[in-house]
């Protein structure tokens, strides 16, 4: 099968573009914190849980999560609303 014009024109077009993509970020992609990120980014997925059941979380786990170790102890009360007088 024949390449048509528009064909080539599209493929020169994309090699161009990702050269130029590869060249520009080049010195991006050099630095200490472009090649540590990947590394911090697995270690944050893998500390999360999120690979286990989608992400779920007990509650239990989510309150010591946001309370720091307390847990349910260390949780307000809720508040009491107030009656209401009849007349």
């Amino acid at each position: 099968m024949e390449e048509s014009d528009i064909m080539r024109a599209i493929s020169g077009a994309s090699s161009a573009i990702s050269t130029t993509i590869v060249s520009t970020t080049e010195p991006i992609r050099n630095t200490a914190a472009y090649k540590a990120l990947p590394e911090t980014v697995s270690d944050a997925l893998d500390n999360s849980g999120s690979s286990r059941h989608g992400g779920y979380e007990a509650k239990e786990a989510r309150c010591k999560r946001r309370n720091g170790s307390k847990g349910w102890e260390g949780r307000r009360p809720r508040a009491k609303e107030p009656r209401r007088i009849q007349s």
